[in-house]
C-alpha cells in the first residue's frame, strides 16, 4: 500500500479548514505500532484528524491504525499527546477524505437526533436473504441478511467476531463495526480503486 503523498505545511492548514471538528464519543479500538491493540473512544474527530482517549499512548509521530464504530478504519500520526489521550493526523487519500466526510456529518446528525433513521449510503431492506459469514479462523456462520447499501450491511448471526476485525460476507469482503444484540453491522473493505 502506497502512502498518500505528504503536504506541505500551508497546503495541510488550509486542508484541516474544510473541515470542522465534531465533539462525539465513539467506541473503537486502535493498533500501536509496537502491536499492542486498546479500547478507546474518541473526543473528536474530523476527516483530517482524530483525538481519542485511550489506556496507552503513542509515541509523537508513531503510526496509528484506528478502527471505529461506525466509521470504521482509519490511520495517521500521533501530533499532540495529553494525559490518557492523543491526537491522529490522518493519512486519508482525497475520495476516501470525501466519503469520511459525509460519514462523519451522518454521524453528528444522528447523535443529534435529527436524522435518527438516515444513513450515509441508503439501505434496502431485503426478504431475509441467508448467507454464509466467514470469520478470519475460517470458521462458518449461517446468517441472514435484513438490510444492505453500497458500503455495508446489517445481518443476524450467532458469530461474534471483534469490532474492527474482518470476515467474508458471501464473496464480499467486510469489517465488523458493530455487535448487535441478535446480529453485526459491517462495512464492506474498498476495493483498490476506492483507495
Amino acid at each position: 500500500m502506497t502512502a498518500a503523498p505528504a503536504m506541505l505545511p500551508d497546503e495541510k492548514s488550509r486542508e484541516d479548514r474544510r473541515y470542522r471538528r465534531v465533539s462525539v464519543e465513539l467506541r473503537g479500538r486502535y493498533l500501536l505500532s509496537d502491536g499492542t491493540e486498546h479500547e478507546c473512544q474518541t473526543i473528536d474527530l474530523s476527516p483530517t484528524g482524530i483525538f481519542i482517549r485511550g489506556p496507552k499512548m503513542g509515541l509523537h509521530g508513531e503510526r496509528v491504525i484506528v478502527y471505529i464504530e461506525n466509521l470504521g478504519r482509519v490511520e495517521g500520526v500521533v501530533v499532540r499527546r495529553r494525559p490518557g489521550s492523543f491526537a491522529l493526523d490522518l493519512r486519508t487519500p482525497g475520495a476516501k477524505r470525501a466519503r469520511l466526510a459525509e460519514r462523519i456529518d451522518w454521524i453528528q446528525r444522528r447523535s443529534a437526533g435529527a436524522a435518527a433513521e438516515r444513513r450515509s449510503a441508503a439501505r434496502s431492506e431485503v426478504d431475509t436473504l441467508r448467507t454464509v459469514l466467514r470469520t478470519a479462523d475460517d470458521r462458518e456462520w449461517s446468517a441472514e441478511l435484513l438490510e444492505v447499501s453500497l458500503v455495508g450491511a446489517r445481518l443476524t448471526c450467532e458469530a461474534r467476531p471483534p469490532v474492527g476485525s474482518l470476515v467474508n460476507l458471501g464473496q464480499q469482503t467486510a469489517r465488523v463495526a458493530r455487535h448487535l444484540a441478535d446480529g453485526l453491522i459491517v462495512d464492506f473493505e474498498l476495493d483498490a480503486s476506492d483507495r
